[in-house]
């Protein structure tokens, strides 16, 4: 196994409560994450916080307009 330090982390959204309709109101908190097998220096991951968000729709289109607006940081 590989020490996590190796890897790359290539996205990160923070996507909090209601990230899943069938899921119903406040049970889980979620975050979801990306890693590369590769140690990439000059890589800068993708990070999205989408707590505000109240329904998968919602999230969706909260991250589709910050890629588009460029505010994925």
């Amino acid at each position: 196994m590989r020490y996590l330090g190796s890897c790359g982390w290539i996205s990160y959204p923070h996507l909090g409560a209601r990230a899943f309709d069938s899921i119903g109101g406040e049970v889980v908190s979620t975050t979801a994450f990306v890693l590369e097998n590769a140690h990439k220096p000059d890589y800068r991951g993708a990070y999205i916080r989408l707590v505000d968000g109240n329904s998968e729709a919602e999230k969706m289109e909260m991250m589709a307009k910050a890629i588009a607006q460029g505010k994925v940081a």
